[in-house]
């Protein structure tokens, strides 16, 4: 199943003319979900506010993939950037969205799929702006920007 972004920016599962799902011939779907889905916080993650439990860390939060306990070799997917929800735009917040983004790409560099991936930051007075640049090893080149105004992705 090929998962695109539609004209909204958000992940959505591309058909053809006649309403067809279609398949992935790439690695085009798992970069982009690893990218777009939340990846479980660690238990030593700060959470952002409206992610905290009630009364204690049982009752927080912490996103992730279910499926993600079924991975022999322990590779969580998805992205920590949720995590960036209501920080403050400092240099600290753009490095850990620079770290994020690398971290959640990591198994496709191990694995031979991404030669390498740039990341560019920009900050504005109430928001940090990402590009990230993913260079595949056939030569393609996914280019995606961040709107965290609505949270949605672009691809440019």
């Amino acid at each position: 199943m090929k998962l695109g972004l539609n004209e909204d920016g958000e992940l959505d599962i591309i058909r053809d003319e006649t309403g067809a799902i279609v398949q992935e011939t790439s690695f085009r779907t798992a970069i982009l979900t690893s990218l777009l889905w939340n990846r479980r916080a660690d238990p030593e993650d700060e959470l952002p506010y409206a992610y905290k439990g009630v009364s204690s860390s049982i009752d927080a939060d912490r996103q992730g993939w279910v499926g993600d306990i079924l991975d022999e070799q322990g590779r969580l997917v998805g992205s920590k950037l949720w995590l960036l929800d209501q920080e403050l735009n400092i240099n600290d917040t753009r490095l850990r969205a620079v770290e994020y983004v690398h971290q959640c790409l990591k198994w496709a560099i191990d694995d031979g799929h991404v030669k390498s991936v740039e990341t560019e930051t920009e900050t504005e007075l109430d928001r940090l702006n990402l590009s990230a640049s993913i260079f595949m090893t056939n030569g393609d080149v996914l280019k995606l920007r961040v709107n965290y105004d609505t949270g949605a992705v672009y691809v440019i």
